[in-house]
């Protein structure tokens, strides 16, 4: 549904840079991410999409777990409407989503070294406690 709207011009996601695909929405087993333009049009096409997506499928979207963000260019305005239109929660940069930061910029290397960091800690700790911790164990406590 999403892709239709987007091939008709209803909608129109995001690229990274000029002549990069679009992207209009990222799909994980529980959760979804769709990306559009702050406008009102796109609004109510998304909206759309969601509601044609709970009738069709006989699911409901856990609207509380429903949340916006917009880009530092975005006026307030249309982020009020986007709001509205949602009935959701507006959220910073600072987010993660799967533990990582929901945006990078051009800090890349300094979020995925938290990471490094994380896994060394978690390696140090195993060998100072023996060698029989089995693959599986290890697997379960990055995770």
């Amino acid at each position: 549904m999403i892709r239709r709207k987007e091939r008709n011009g209803n909608i129109r996601g995001i690229s990274i840079k000029r002549g990069a695909p679009r992207i209009s929405h990222l799909f994980f087993a529980d959760n979804s991410i769709i990306f559009c333009r702050a406008m009102v049009g796109d609004f109510t096409q998304v909206s759309e999409v969601l509601v044609d997506y709970e009738k069709e499928l006989g699911q409901k979207l856990n609207k509380e777990k429903i949340s916006l963000f917009f880009s530092k260019n975005t006026c307030p305005e249309i982020q009020e409407m986007a709001k509205e239109t949602f009935k959701a929660q507006i959220v910073q940069q600072h987010e993660r989503y799967l533990g990582l930061p929901s945006l990078m910029g051009q800090s890349k290397k300094k979020a995925f070294n938290q990471i490094k960091d994380q896994v060394s800690r978690k390696i140090a700790d195993w060998k100072g406690k023996g060698s029989g911790t089995s693959d599986s164990h290890l697997h379960d406590e990055l995770f």
